[in-house]
């Protein structure tokens, strides 16, 4: 039987415990690998650089600059990562602005423990994780 590579992902959260608790959640997760972790948007795109990831979890403000700027670049200059956003903002206008960045999913961090697994999954497969729908 041949099992599939390990989704490697990699953590992008300025709050250490957050990064933790993602971390944690993803370890229990069959398939997934965590490759590394980050805590800003340079130490993130350095985090894609070195560990090449198969996707990259980051929160939508890191140390209080808009986490989009590390979805813009990962989309244009590594194309290949996906991308699931996760933040405190429900406003479906920041869901849409993740989107036309290039992010591949938005989860609410208050739906981590329901809605991690199936929005992995999801993008795992090739589609798109957004409140309310997958496409």
């Amino acid at each position: 039987m041949n099992t599939p590579r390990p989704l490697r992902v990699v953590v992008v959260d300025d709050h250490q415990m957050v990064r933790e608790a993602l971390i944690g959640l993803l370890q229990r997760q069959v398939g997934v690998t965590v490759c590394g972790e980050a805590d800003s948007i340079d130490t993130g795109i350095s985090a894609a650089v070195t560990h090449q990831p198969d996707l990259l979890l980051a929160d939508l403000m890191l140390h209080g600059r808009d986490g989009l700027e590390l979805v813009r670049h990962l989309h244009e200059h590594q194309p290949a990562i996906r991308i699931l956003v996760i933040t405190m903002k429900e406003e479906q206008s920041f869901a849409d602005k993740a989107r036309l960045a290039g992010a591949d999913g938005y989860i609410m961090k208050d739906r981590l423990t329901d809605d991690l697994h199936p929005a992995i999954e999801a993008i795992r497969a090739g589609a798109t994780w957004y409140p309310g729908h997958t496409t």
